[in-house]
């Protein structure tokens, strides 16, 4: 999984020199959150979010006609306001690191370059779609949560039981334990009953010291598409 696959290509852009009234109506009119920020050599030079924006509107409380918080707004340009130098993620990089730069550096979405050319943007909603891509299945399966010990072996031992009762593993998604030494184990598994799948989850307890967190049957689930992602545009304020 790289960051490519799964970002939103030829972001609209905007220009330092547009105001923070351009930035709220393309905003509205592309339906997007964020903006990257490019100079009139298509370089990145900063990043806007819709929170910035907020930031430095007219509260909707202040004693002001519509007319003069438009001036405002006209008035603030996107270069006061932006981040400048934003952090990025390449391309080709897993999407892990998209996650985990987020999750350090407590952000929702960043700008995805490619030989140092902005070429796409990334958000917390397409990692929130791996996940469930990685969880959820399209056709009815009994879903599966066991506490393993962290040992070689374990893992193909559980699956060759599955398999040897005719289940088909749809999905697999391996997390860190509650404690060291231990990891947390879901699997969506299709082709075999409910019951069945208890029998063998309570032979893995009873043989290898699993825990068995949770068993359930799942509906299938609705396919999660990606938003049609917006086309290619000038950056926007110029003249």
């Amino acid at each position: 999984m790289l960051v490519r696959h799964y970002m939103t290509p030829n972001p609209v852009t905007i220009l330092p020199t547009a105001s923070v009234e351009d930035a709220f109506y393309i905003m509205h009119e592309k339906g997007v959150h964020h903006l990257p920020v490019q100079d009139y050599a298509g370089r990145l030079v900063g990043f806007v979010a819709e929170h910035d924006l907020l930031l430095v509107s007219p509260s909707p409380t202040a004693a002001i006609t519509l007319h003069e918080m438009l001036y405002q707004l006209a008035q603030v340009k996107i270069a006061s306001i932006m981040t400048e130098n934003p952090i990025t993620v390449d391309a080709d990089a897993p999407l892990e690191e998209a996650a985990r730069l987020m999750v350090e550096h407590k952000l929702d979405a960043l700008p995805v370059l490619s030989q140092g050319e902005l070429v796409g943007i990334i958000t917390e909603t397409d990692i929130f779609r791996v996940f469930l891509e990685v969880l959820d299945t399209p056709v009815p399966a009994v879903r599966l949560s066991m506490l393993i010990p962290d040992e070689k072996g374990l893992i193909a031992y559980l699956c060759r039981h599955i398999a040897a009762a005719g289940g088909n593993i749809l999905s697999a998604g391996e997390f860190h334990g509650p404690r060291p030494g231990t990891r947390q184990l879901t699997l969506r598994i299709a082709e075999v009953p409910l019951e069945q799948v208890r029998a063998i989850a309570e032979r893995a307890v009873q043989e290898r010291g699993f825990v068995l967190l949770d068993i359930r049957e799942c509906a299938p689930a609705e396919a999660v598409g990606r938003a049609e992602a917006p086309g290619e545009a000038e950056p926007a304020g110029k003249e």
